[in-house]
């Protein structure tokens, strides 16, 4: 790499402020590596634009710290880097671009990956350019790494020969599958990618590399049906800790949908640059044109205060679902001779089947139990692309494996079964799309078994009562990770009149737990009476 450490400004020494109690067995901080990137940052980068253009940048504290914490926390196993993925979610106009850049760069340069491949890549080769335009200038203006590197515009390519490392930018429209092996790849603006095929090629092309990194740069969208939505809504899941996962780094600076959108305060909430790159005078004329142009006011939110403008809400909150946590078994084993009732919801090939039942504590508040059935196969391939760890959800007990790809009907039944030996089972409530042979499998053993339909004039009422039981926390559950997954991808679907049913129309949002939890209260809601008229109705009926 070129001799930053005695060159032109290093940055104040500082004791790191990150902490990390839950994983300080598996990690720890590189205060060297974390300085490291900074100082290249500071010695080699100039701004290319404005009032600054040709000065060194100085990064913003916002921006060094995402760097630290990305290059600084290690594995104490090996040494690699713990963090694999950074998702940056911001606003227009806070420099993103140049981040980006100083990664391509240092990625390239001074990682000491072997024959490095760092792609920039969008969805267009105009917007794919971007990034890799800053990086180039950087490096023409710099005499070190211009002796280093070697910049061809026309294919949008820098090469260091030396190393023999390559920095390309990819589009969508125009790219080669063949002899991809990246080592970084940097997405910019994700949410205009409507397509899988770049995305899921550059990911895949870096199993062969000891430490590679997926950066994800983007403000948001109107669509979260898409990639960006996806990776999105992994990172707030992150975030919160409905999923863990020690690799993704996920960073976002957004408004929140009832902040008001005209307030300056709620300007400098949503960006970090507020005052330095981002003016407030700029943004007060985007506010003025949102307000005398309404059509504009979406734009506005998306691409100044980072509001999805078209995102889903979902149905229970988390931290609403945290509150009825209550310790028991993952099986019910205090509960043994009581009786339950018992609901399925049989998924497709790339579904999870979910089973739940429900039994009363104190004869009064509902306890769930839940359990998932995938085919193994199927688990194998989509771990990857869903981001879930469907294996340590095995492993855990949550979800049972069952052999092939396709979902083993006998295996989910003699579960249902088996619950009979130690439960009085009261019913056995089943969706009665596509599900005639599981009925007869169940009804040939003597099941209870029901049709219990999930249509509005069913479910409306139900989740109406559950959500009542939520807030009032006479509804339970044991912590399982898989359902608590489940409940946060859950948005309603609601008609005109205010019914409301869960949304299956996204496929990529897996929600049978979180269903088949519903349908099981509900019917312990219908046997002890309460709200009964709402199940006088052709959807629920006995077999």
């Amino acid at each position: 790499m070129p001799q930053d450490q005695d060159r032109k400004r290093k940055p104040k020494k500082k004791k790191s402020t990150y902490s990390d109690q839950s994983s300080k067995d598996l990690y720890y901080f590189d205060e060297e590596a974390a300085d490291r990137v900074i100082r290249f940052a500071h010695s080699y980068a100039r701004h290319q634009k404005g009032e600054w253009a040709g000065q060194l940048i100085r990064l913003d504290q916002w921006e060094i710290d995402i760097l630290r914490k990305l290059f600084g926390w290690k594995k104490k196993s090996d040494g690699t880097r713990r963090y694999k993925t950074l998702y940056l979610e911001v606003p227009r106009k806070n420099g993103k671009s140049l981040i980006g850049a100083v990664i391509a760069l240092y990625m390239l340069i001074s990682d000491g990956e072997p024959g490095a491949e760092v792609y920039s890549a969008a969805t267009d080769r105009k917007q794919a350019s971007i990034v890799f335009d800053v990086a180039a200038q950087i490096v023409k203006a710099d005499q070190a790494l211009s002796k280093r590197c070697k910049v061809y515009k026309g294919t949008k390519t820098i090469t260091v020969e030396r190393t023999n490392s390559k920095y390309v930018a990819l589009s969508a429209d125009a790219f080669t599958k063949d002899g991809l092996n990246a080592s970084c790849i940097i997405f910019d603006e994700l949410h205009a990618q409507k397509k899988r095929e770049l995305y899921d090629v550059l990911r895949t092309s870096m199993a062969a590399r000891r430490q590679p990194l997926e950066v994800y740069i983007t403000t948001a969208g109107s669509d979260i049906d898409t990639i960006c939505g996806e990776v999105h809504d992994y990172a707030t899941k992150v975030a919160d800790g409905t999923l863990v996962d020690d690799s993704f780094l996920g960073v976002i600076f957004a408004a929140d949908k009832d902040d008001d959108w005209t307030s300056p305060k709620v300007w400098a909430k949503a960006n970090p640059g507020f005052g330095v790159s981002v003016k407030l005078a700029y943004l007060e004329d985007k506010c003025r044109e949102a307000q005398n142009k309404p059509s504009y006011e979406n734009t506005f939110k998306r691409n100044h205060l980072n509001i999805w403008t078209e995102a889903e809400t979902i149905w229970i909150p988390r931290a609403k679902l945290l509150k009825c946590k209550a310790n028991y078994s993952q099986i019910g084993t205090e509960a043994y001779g009581q009786p339950i009732w018992v609901a399925v919801d049989l998924s497709k090939r790339v579904d999870i089947t979910a089973v739940s039942f429900t039994y009363l504590h104190n004869e009064k508040v509902m306890r769930n139990i839940t359990q998932g059935f995938m085919p193994e196969e199927v688990a194998k391939e989509r771990e990857q692309q869903d981001r879930i760890k469907y294996s340590q959800w095995a492993k855990e007990g949550w979800l049972t494996l069952t052999e092939g790809d396709v979902i083993d009907i006998d295996v989910i039944c003699d579960w249902i079964d088996g619950l009979a030996e130690h439960f009085d089972v009261q019913k056995v409530g089943v969706d009665p799309w596509g599900s005639q042979a599981l009925q007869t499998r169940l009804i040939k053993s003597g099941a209870p078994v029901m049709e219990f339909r999930q249509g509005t004039k069913t479910m409306s009422p139900v989740m109406k009562d559950m959500e009542a039981a939520v807030q009032t926390r006479q509804w339970q559950h044991n912590g399982n990770p898989m359902l608590l997954w489940m409940f946060a991808n859950l948005t309603p679907f609601v008609d005109s009149s205010g019914n409301m049913k869960p949304d299956k129309s996204k496929r990529n949002k897996r929600i049978d737990g979180a269903v088949t939890s519903i349908m099981s209260a509900g019917l312990v809601l219908a046997d002890l009476g309460e709200e009964v008229s709402i199940y006088e109705t052709e959807d629920i009926k006995f077999l």
